[in-house]
């Protein structure tokens, strides 16, 4: 019981700092909507198709496997 009360305040502001911005921003995945006007239009798989077949994230997305991996390597080295 005390375990718990010590665990709520971690635990709620986890839910309010973490979780709710990553499941909202997944929700939003799906609409469109330019981040200030109040109408949202959902738009299905439209941005991820979008995002799919886009050259440039593709490279981008490379380019960060890339540098994980050289970080790794340098941090099982270091360790």
């Amino acid at each position: 019981m005390c375990s718990a009360v010590f665990l709520a305040p971690v635990i709620i502001l986890m839910a309010a700092f973490l979780f709710y911005p990553i499941v909202q921003t997944f929700i939003n995945s799906f609409t469109k909507w330019n981040g200030i006007s109040a109408d949202e239009t959902f738009n299905g798989l439209y941005n991820w198709s979008k995002l799919i077949s886009d050259g440039d994230f593709w490279r981008a997305f490379l380019n960060n496997v890339k540098i994980m991996v050289v970080c790794w390597q340098f941090i099982l080295i270091l360790y």
